[in-house]
């Protein structure tokens, strides 16, 4: 599922998913919070404290809450970062991409 961009970078953990965003300069970044090597959290700290990265904007997505949590919390965590409980679904997906950049 593309949802119309040009392009969808995969990465299998944190530390791959840093290198990744550092080439590609994406206009968003979904992260898990729980990954090999690097959690999400972590992760976004670190794209934080580079100024090419810190604009790039970061939706979660987590199985450590559900989805009665995530009704509970609006959907967003503290830094008002938005996030989605796992599973999920396509449109699900969609409505985070819309909020983060605008209708597409």
């Amino acid at each position: 599922m593309q949802l119309g961009f040009r392009s969808i970078v995969k990465a299998r953990g944190g530390m791959e998913g840093l290198e990744l965003a550092m080439k590609h300069l994406p206009d968003l970044i979904f992260l898990d919070i729980i990954m090999p090597d690097v959690d999400g959290g972590k992760v976004e700290e670190k794209l934080n404290e580079n100024p090419e990265t810190k604009h790039i904007p970061v939706v979660f997505v987590s199985s450590i809450i559900d989805k009665d949590e995530e009704k509970r919390i609006g959907g967003r965590l503290g830094g008002g970062e938005i996030i989605i409980a796992k599973p999920y679904s396509s449109g699900e997906i969609l409505k985070a991409i819309e909020k983060t950049l605008g209708n597409l």
